[in-house]
């Protein structure tokens, strides 16, 4: 009981001032009241004129407490942060009540222990690391079998790096998938070497095994270093810098260890930027749709368009996807842009007119992150329904990386959509880890072949064949193929004789807004298409 008083913060100094004058003031009411009451139980008529001088003192002795006061919390509020911090010095680190490592704050009191040392700070590294895997753990096993695999980790950690290790360094557990390492590299080594190593040593400790009664578990980590600088002031940017690394880290497929560089805080300042522009974006209503036509190679006529969204910057123009469809997807602001695409798109595509006899489709794309968003069959079927439009000319684009999560809430969603008669397309196919596997547990209605294969294709018989046995598997399975990035009379040539039967790109027209993309449907309905592109789909069986 006495640590957890020893614990508690002290009250501000503006809740002092308050607690006191308004002592003072409820005791001078108190004696008002009171002698009010006697004047009424003694037939005095009672009135400020007619109030004893003993009542009109204490009165005015209660406001000039309340003044004082006022002035003393003046004062206070300069000198409470240093009575704060040197109160908080003073007390014991705090410990992980799971593993019994020191916790976040224990973590920061070493930090700022060291930073006050100086001397040798640049020797300095601090290792943030991170388990993947964790809470698959705890959603299949339970969190008792994750709780007894995080104390098998603490230990490992502690055992090669903590205070009775050669390392003597410091190992903390800052939340619940993230430890940490501070640690000082041996005189005349290189800190960051040091640290490297460090991570790497611990990733590979994170990576081993984990038995625990009834169960042999597997996580993973990764790790983010960040060397000790003289100019770090104070634990959280040291934290920061680790953080960021570790970042990169979460970012790169290839290696699970990232040094902290100083371009990574400048990165993450453009980042957070764009995201408060992005924010702005969106009640701004600054994006916009274009419209890339897809059309049927043997005579030219477009079958649909691609919707694609823009952004249109006040400083800087308009920019494409790439500039933020990223940032967007991390910060979970791709959901509410995904839902303006969604409406916006079906409702433009309502309006086209038909040709040839059909109605050309729009295609949209999804990302994982609105996939993965509960209401996202919700605000599509009011988009559906506000839009008016047949629900087989709308096509649902998603790359072939989303499909490799592979799981079954995904194949089931997918399912939910076949069956409100909705297209799926694979975009990009191709350049993923394509597997057979995905046409057979996915119900996709469309392929389109990436353009990296579209490019060289009329001169690279490897590229040549990728997308001839695309074509021919797509054939066996009954599902159209579009080609992307078709921008030469030479390239659309070669995908007709092979039996392609759709195409986009600039060859036919470069994405539009949607009033021009409405005018071409009216007055260029079809396209022009290379002669013996023609001639070849007509002699084809």
């Amino acid at each position: 009981m006495a640590a957890r008083k020893a614990r508690q913060t002290p009250p501000s100094p503006r809740r002092l001032a308050v607690q006191v004058a308004g002592q003072f003031l409820a005791g001078g009411l108190v004696m008002v009241a009171g002698l009010a009451g006697l004047a009424r139980a003694a037939g005095v008529r009672w009135h400020a004129g007619a109030l004893p001088e003993d009542a009109r003192n204490a009165i005015f002795v209660g406001v000039g407490a309340v003044v004082v006061l006022l002035l003393v919390w003046r004062q206070l509020r300069r000198d409470w942060p240093d009575a704060v911090s040197a109160a908080d010095a003073g007390r014991a680190p705090t410990r992980d009540y799971l593993t019994g490592l020191p916790d976040r704050e224990g973590l920061r009191a070493a930090l700022d222990t060291r930073l006050a040392a100086e001397r040798g700070i640049g020797q300095a590294a601090l290792v943030l690391l991170e388990l993947r895997g964790l809470s698959v753990v705890n959603d299949t096993r339970g969190l008792a079998v994750g709780d007894a695999l995080l104390g098998e980790i603490a230990e490992r950690l502690n055992t090669a790096f903590g205070p009775d290790s050669d390392q003597a360094g410091v190992v903390a557990r800052l939340s619940g998938d993230e430890f940490a390492l501070l640690l000082d590299a041996p005189a005349g080594t290189d800190p960051a070497e040091a640290g490297l190593r460090a991570a790497q040593r611990a990733v590979a400790k994170v990576d081993q095994p984990v038995v625990v009664p009834g169960h042999t578990l597997h996580v993973a980590g990764r790790a983010g270093v960040a060397v000790g600088d003289p100019e770090i002031d104070g634990p959280g940017p040291w934290l920061q810098r680790a953080d960021l690394a570790l970042s990169h880290a979460r970012s790169d497929s290839t290696d699970p260890v990232c040094l902290f560089e100083p371009v990574f805080a400048e990165s993450a300042r453009v980042q957070a930027q764009l995201e408060s522009e992005l924010r702005a974006a969106i009640e701004q209503k600054q994006f916009e749709l274009h419209y890339q036509a897809k059309v049927d190679l043997a005579d030219g006529r477009i079958v649909g368009a691609e919707a694609l969204v823009r952004w249109r910057h006040p400083a800087f123009g308009l920019q494409m996807p790439g500039r933020f469809i990223e940032i967007a997807e991390r910060s979970g602001l791709m959901v509410p842009i995904g839902g303006w695409v969604l409406r916006s798109a079906l409702k433009a595509a309502a309006g086209w007119p038909d040709v040839g006899g059909a109605r050309p489709h729009v295609a949209v794309n999804v990302s994982a992150v609105q996939l993965a968003d509960p209401y996202f069959e919700s605000y599509l079927d009011a988009a559906l329904a506000d839009s008016g439009i047949d629900h087989e000319r709308v096509i649902l684009e998603m790359t072939e990386s989303m499909l490799q999560l592979d799981s079954q809430a995904l194949v089931d969603r997918l399912k939910g959509l076949r069956a409100r008669g909705l297209g799926l397309s694979i975009d990009d196919f191709g350049t993923g880890y394509s597997a057979l596997a995905y046409l057979k547990r996915y119900p996709v209605s469309e392929l389109k072949v990436d353009r990296a294969f579209v490019t060289t294709l009329p001169d690279d018989p490897y590229d040549h064949a990728l997308v001839g046995a695309i074509l021919q598997l797509a054939a066996a399975l009954d599902l159209p193929v579009t080609a992307e990035g078709v921008e030469t009379p030479a390239q659309a040539g070669a995908l007709a004789r092979i039996g392609c039967t759709r195409a986009q790109g600039y060859r036919y027209a470069m994405p539009l807004p949607a009033p021009d993309f409405a005018w071409l449907l009216h007055h260029h309905p079809r396209l022009p298409v290379p002669e013996q592109a023609s001639k070849a789909r007509a002699a084809s069986p």
